[in-house]
C-alpha cells in the first residue's frame, strides 16, 4: 500500500511540475508579447510622423518645382527680350 501511495504521489509530483513549468513558459511568453506590443506601438507612432514630414516635404518639392519653372520661363522672355533672334 505504501509503494502504492509512493507512486501516485510521484505521478501527482510530475504533473504539478509540468504544470508550473507551463505556466512560468506562459508568463514569460505574455511578457514577451507585452513588449513586442509597446516595440510595434511605437514604431507605428514613429511610422505616422514620418509619414507627415513625409508629405510635408513632398509639398515643399512641389512648391519649389513650380517656383523654378516659373523663374526659367520669366529667364527665357529676358533673354529674348535683351538678345532678339536677328
Amino acid at each position: 500500500m505504501t509503494s502504492i501511495t509512493g507512486f501516485v504521489t510521484f505521478l501527482l509530483g510530475i504533473r504539478k511540475g509540468r504544470a508550473e513549468t507551463e505556466s512560468v513558459l506562459l508568463l514569460n511568453l505574455e511578457k514577451s508579447i507585452n513588449i513586442y506590443q509597446t516595440i510595434i506601438d511605437d514604431m507605428k507612432e514613429e511610422i505616422r510622423s514620418l509619414n507627415v514630414k513625409i508629405d510635408a516635404l513632398e509639398k515643399k518639392v512641389g512648391t519649389l518645382l513650380e517656383e523654378n519653372h516659373e523663374l526659367k520661363k520669366l529667364m527665357k522672355e529676358h533673354d529674348a527680350s535683351t538678345n532678339p533672334k536677328k
